[in-house]
């Protein structure tokens, strides 16, 4: 599927509404940017495109919770793992049959090849765009995660204060269920880091000395050294690490 790219994108995590005839369908063996993931006949009563959109919630609800309940386990009562797609309600109102569907694209309307879907599952990675990145460690703003970066974040603290030892061993549990890796540093290629108002609490194997006693809100992997990632590691599992 693709959509042209005028105007501003969706957040990531969020839903939008667009016309059917805004948009086109392509093979998903090429690259796309996004996938459809249900259809109805009848989108909405009257063509309340209002009605579509809750129907479409209700899917990427479905999506959403069965990819983050594989995750929720290893995050204990700490983190929140951090979501990265779009859901968008398609309407069609024209004929005797209008119909509507619902699709998932990737963070920042970014083409993709291979399927997001079929990633959700933790059988295969994900496309390179699913993920939350940001340049480095100063970073106020997110970047595609197919662009070079040194920061890829898993998880938002569920509390406030998120800076004890066990927040950051869980940090490196949650890292480790949704990168799929054995070893989250990668024999020192990576570091777990919890950051939050430019206060960081970071250990050596999911723990270690030195934590700062402020606020801490998000779980990170950082590249160490000059290290730059080109893709997400989200499901990465023992392949090879989008790592340069």
């Amino acid at each position: 599927m693709t959509i042209p790219s005028d105007g501003d994108s969706p957040a990531a995590g969020s839903m939008a509404t667009v016309r059917e005839s805004s948009l086109s369908y392509a093979d998903c063996s090429g690259q796309h940017l996004g996938e459809v993931v249900a259809f109805r006949l009848g989108p909405a009563s009257g063509g309340d495109p209002a009605s579509s959109s809750t129907w479409c919630a209700d899917v990427a609800a479905g999506y959403q919770s069965s990819g983050l309940w594989r995750f929720l386990g290893a995050s204990g009562d700490y983190w929140t793992p951090v979501e990265s797609h779009i859901f968008i309600a398609i309407l069609n109102e024209s004929g005797e049959a209008p119909w509507g569907a619902c699709a998932v694209l990737a963070p920042g309307l970014e083409l993709y090849s291979g399927s997001y879907v079929a990633s959700l599952p933790g059988l295969l990675p994900a496309p390179a765009p699913f993920g939350s990145c940001r340049t480095d460690e100063t970073s106020q703003t997110w970047t595609s995660c197919t662009s070079p970066h040194r920061v890829q974040e898993f998880g938002v603290a569920i509390e406030a204060g998120t800076s004890s030892p066990q927040a950051v061993d869980a940090c490196g549990q949650l890292v480790q269920s949704m990168t799929g890796m054995p070893d989250v540093q990668a024999g020192g290629l990576f570091k777990i880091q919890l950051v939050s108002g430019g206060s960081t609490a970071q250990g050596g194997d999911f723990g270690g000395p030195g934590l700062d006693a402020e606020d801490s809100g998000r779980c990170r992997l950082i590249a160490v050294g000059p290290n730059q990632l080109h893709g997400t590691l989200i499901g990465i599992g023992m392949g090879s690490l989008p790592l340069s």
